[in-house]
């Protein structure tokens, strides 16, 4: 996750990075799945973003937007909706890597399976920026704590996004 946010031309000038990322069977409506939903993600930033920097977000708007600041925000709910898979089909999604649109969205203008995942992410985000207000921006889930002094300190602090979910599904297992 740090090298695509932070470095993605390294992804495709190195053969054992992409692998590493893509797996060989990755189809390209599986990248255009994923992409037209990263296209919606951008657009619904730059739209929160006017109505913060004009002053007529309300507050759940600046909440959404506060989530969606952070470098490896789209990251974050590119995840989140990965986790959803399931529940927005309505069927088991055995292997998200080869979750594909619909053939009647795949098309070279891809405006109508952005303003699909449009209406996704306008369901999704106001929920999910209720949860991460609560909890914490994305990335402070994610990253260990520093202390005054500059050290690392690790307990109670996820490495992965991977062990926030797992803790998340304990959590909620105690809980009921």
């Amino acid at each position: 996750m740090q090298l695509a946010g932070r470095n993605r031309a390294q992804i495709f000038e190195s053969e054992i990075e992409y692998r590493s990322i893509f797996d060989i069977s990755t189809s390209a409506q599986h990248v255009y799945l994923v992409h037209s939903l990263a296209a919606a993600l951008d657009k619904l930033k730059l739209g929160l973003k006017a109505k913060v920097s004009a002053g007529t977000a309300t507050d759940l708007e600046q909440q959404e937007y506060n989530v969606l600041e952070h470098s490896m925000s789209k990251h974050f709910v590119l995840y989140v909706v990965g986790r959803l898979a399931e529940e927005l089909l309505g069927t088991k999604v055995p292997d998200l890597k080869k979750w594909i649109g619909k053939d009647s969205i795949v098309r070279p203008d891809p405006s109508r399976a952005t303003d699909a995942w449009t209406s996704v992410l306008d369901a999704i985000m106001p929920l999910l920026a209720v949860q991460v207000k609560e909890l914490g921006t994305p990335m402070m889930l994610l990253a260990p704590k520093i202390d005054y002094e500059g050290r690392r300190q690790d307990e109670g602090h996820c490495h992965s996004i991977q062990e926030a979910d797992r803790r998340a599904i304990e959590a909620n297992t105690r809980s009921h």
